[in-house]
């Protein structure tokens, strides 16, 4: 067998997987709004913390236009997405689906070699690359109208991807 094994998943990977689908499922609707409010507050912080540089580097006499420029237009993000989650969530479908677009396609070589290999469950792996790139074809391709299923759908498949990456690590290590 090759010096790349499959069972060097973290099972804490995939039980944060699990719990964060779990999660998405139980609470679309906050999930989605707790997530552009974290977007929203890690941005303004960004943007303070830009204006401060700018505001001591003016004071030496150094005048950084690109450093308040970044700010503003941190700043600006911030404020949509604390005050206009709605319109920062129009663009999740999208955004979700290149996720699990990428998801699938790096776990493209794991099938690959499961199945070059003969490995038992080799099945499983492949489905596992399959099912993220299908999935996140159908949300970057077309993607639904109501943010909420968009949340609980990749909530379900967090949750799927998990569960699978623990039975997958099960039957590997075996």
């Amino acid at each position: 067998m090759s010096s790349y094994r499959l069972s060097n998943r973290r099972p804490p990977i995939a039980i944060l997987y699990l719990l964060a689908g779990v999660v998405l499922i139980l609470y679309p609707e906050m999930s989605s709004k707790l997530f552009c409010w974290g977007v929203g507050a890690l941005a303004l912080f960004y943007a303070a913390a830009g204006f401060y540089r700018y505001y001591k580097a003016k004071r030496s006499g150094i005048l950084l236009y690109g450093e308040v420029i970044v700010a503003l237009l941190l700043a600006v993000l911030g404020a949509v997405c604390l005050f206009f989650p709605r319109t920062i969530l129009s663009f999740l479908p999208f955004t979700l689906g290149c996720l699990l677009l990428l998801v699938g396609l790096m776990k493209v070589p794991s099938a690959w070699q499961a199945v070059r290999e003969h490995l038992p469950m080799a099945w499983f792996t492949v489905l596992l690359a399959i099912v993220p790139i299908f999935l996140g074809g159908v949300l970057f391709f077309n993607p639904f109208a109501a943010v909420k299923s968009v949340v609980l759908f990749f909530g379900i498949s967090l949750a799927a991807a998990g569960i699978c990456d623990l039975i997958d690590t099960y039957f590997t290590r075996r």
